[in-house]
């Protein structure tokens, strides 16, 4: 890359699952992914010094951690999951920056054939909300587009109710 432009990136995820040791009110797992971003180096040609991006919002955001964290809980055939994103403020080029994105997401399950009868064995529902406070994504002043944020790191719908039947032969 000294001689020519090009790029360089950086980084590693962790990921951690823990079932806790108790159980008597059903099975508790915590699970957390986290995505680092150390370096995002880009070099347009000989004479250009590079620039680097990570933890920058400029042409893209990229922040050094981003993160998606649940704790579910599963007893008999019913089921909950709660589910946390988390990207930090994220600083721009022009000594700005984008706030901080905490969304949480809520999940609730049920196996009809064990709940309400073993006729149903095999279908379950799924009822859930994602982005339940319903939060924007930080704008973002470098994206002059409508609506001006950065939809490739941010979700651009506010809160989503859904429903999921499944069935299992």
């Amino acid at each position: 890359m000294a001689r020519k432009g090009g790029s360089v990136q950086d980084g590693f995820d962790l990921h951690a699952k823990y079932r806790l040791p108790w159980d008597k009110y059903g099975r508790f797992t915590v699970e957390s992914s986290w995505a680092n971003l150390r370096s995002f180096f880009i070099k347009t040609g000989p004479t250009d010094p590079g620039t680097e991006y990570a933890g920058y919002a400029d042409d893209g955001t990229l922040p050094h951690w981003r993160s998606y964290s649940t704790v579910d809980w599963t007893y008999k055939g019913y089921g909950a999951t709660l589910g946390y994103t988390h990207i930090p403020k994220v600083a721009d080029m022009e000594g700005g920056f984008e706030s901080a994105y905490n969304v949480l997401d809520l999940q609730t399950r049920f196996d009809l054939g064990e709940v309400l009868n073993p006729a149903l064995a095999g279908l379950s529902v799924n009822l859930g909300v994602n982005n339940l406070t319903g939060q924007n994504p930080p704008l973002d002043p470098n994206v002059f587009g409508n609506p001006p944020f950065d939809g490739s790191a941010y979700s651009p719908f506010g809160r989503v109710y859904y429903v999921d039947l499944k069935y299992k032969f």
